[in-house]
């Protein structure tokens, strides 16, 4: 009986919580959102009423572009597709290129992490690579590789590799050494003691690396789309 009398009263308390909280929900998500997606509209709007040259107004540009949207997937010759197959063929280059990327960093970053003497030996090498341009990194893939799809990818791989890497080997090496200390004390074999202590306590910095890569893909994806090429190259 006393466990019933509590269940009704958790339950009045969730719904009359969940009825002060459900407007406030709306307007954060949905109302909010809405409105600051109608200002871009209206100003965009606005602008293209006075300088028509610039671009055109939202309806004139939704008609224009009404067959893009209705028919993503047509196919009317070389170099002739749908946006789908576009968007489709880029998708595959960033989830190629960034898994390859996570595949290599992840490693390399827990190596450099774990060993002073390895981080020591690929730290300028790093720090030399990291900030060149992917405009820089494209010519050099299509000498490579003489193909456009294989050096979007390539692209997309160098440049998505960096943030993973310096993360991944600031989480490694940021472990507390009272942990390490304790599994050696207890003879923790070293596969062991990744796979207990500095995997678990790196992981934070490892997710925020990929996170960075991610973004950084998507965005080198504009880079490789420079150079005309079609989704079969």
């Amino acid at each position: 009986m006393l466990l019933m009398n509590l269940a009704v009263v958790f339950a009045a308390i969730a719904q009359t919580t969940w009825k002060k909280s459900k407007p406030i929900l709306l307007r954060d998500t949905v109302l909010l959102p809405a409105l600051g997606f109608l200002g871009i509209i209206v100003l965009w709007w606005v602008i293209a009423l006075f300088r028509r040259d610039l671009m055109p107004t939202p309806p004139e540009a939704f008609v224009n572009n009404l067959d893009f949207i209705l028919h993503p997937f047509y196919r009317r010759g070389p170099g002739d597709l749908g946006i789908g197959w576009l968007l489709l063929a880029s998708l595959r280059r960033v989830i190629i290129g960034f898994s390859l990327g996570a595949l290599v960093a992840i490693p390399a970053g827990f190596l450099i992490g774990m060993s002073r003497p390895v981080m020591l030996a690929f730290n300028p090498i790093i720090q030399i690579l990291k900030p060149v341009s992917p405009l820089a990194w494209l010519p050099i893939a299509l000498a490579i590789f003489n193909l456009a799809d294989p050096s979007a990818i390539f692209v997309i791989f160098i440049t998505s590799l960096w943030p993973t890497i310096i993360n991944t080997a600031l989480g490694v090496s940021s472990v507390s050494k009272d942990y390490l200390d304790v599994a050696q004390v207890l003879e923790m074999p070293k596969w062991r003691q990744i796979y207990k202590i500095i995997l678990p306590a790196s992981l934070p910095y490892i997710f925020t690396g990929l996170l960075l890569d991610m973004a950084i893909a998507q965005l080198q994806v504009l880079v490789t789309h420079r150079r005309p090429s079609t989704i079969n190259s």
